[in-house]
């Protein structure tokens, strides 16, 4: 399974749990605050989770004991740890192979800041088999989703063993 999504704003950083299993999650997100992180409970995964992307990224946790977590930073000085530049876009993603076939939920939390306007990002589900089809999870245009935001739900994707 996946998680997929892209982000064009004025500051990055995001902030995304997951409590999942056996997914693969690809995430474009900015803001400036928190880091972006991803937690899965993926107590079906025969594989360690692996977080890939643009910017700074950082595997807080592979899932192979407690949650998967991982964060993420676009434009960042390294001596500061602050972005530096504006208007920047990416797309991450945090994969694990599901050991058995099988339907699972999967929650998420998605917490940020934009810091400012014109924000823009795309979040979608989707497994990894051959013949993958989005399942939207939510989006958000410019001006709502500017400054503070959180944003969860769930979502129920069918995997077979090997699928990501």
């Amino acid at each position: 399974m996946n998680i997929m999504g892209r982000d064009s704003s004025i500051l990055k950083n995001k902030r995304f749990q997951w409590l999942a299993i056996s997914v693969l999650l690809l995430l474009g997100l900015f803001a400036v605050a928190n880091p972006m992180s991803t937690m899965g409970n993926h107590s079906l995964s025969d594989s360690p989770w692996e977080a890939t992307g643009s910017g700074e990224i950082t595997e807080v946790s592979d899932g192979s004991s407690g949650q998967a977590e991982f964060s993420y930073k676009v434009n960042v000085d390294p001596d500061t740890g602050w972005q530096t530049a504006c208007c920047g876009s990416g797309t991450w993603e945090f994969s694990a192979v599901a050991a058995t076939s099988q339907t699972v939920t999967l929650d998420y939390n998605y917490t940020g800041n934009h810091r400012f306007w014109q924000a823009a990002w795309f979040i979608d589900a989707f497994v990894d088999d051959g013949t993958t089809v989005l399942t939207p999870l939510g989006s958000g245009g410019t001006s709502p989703h500017s400054g503070a935001f959180a944003f969860a739900g769930s979502v129920m994707l069918t995997v077979s063993a090997g699928d990501t």
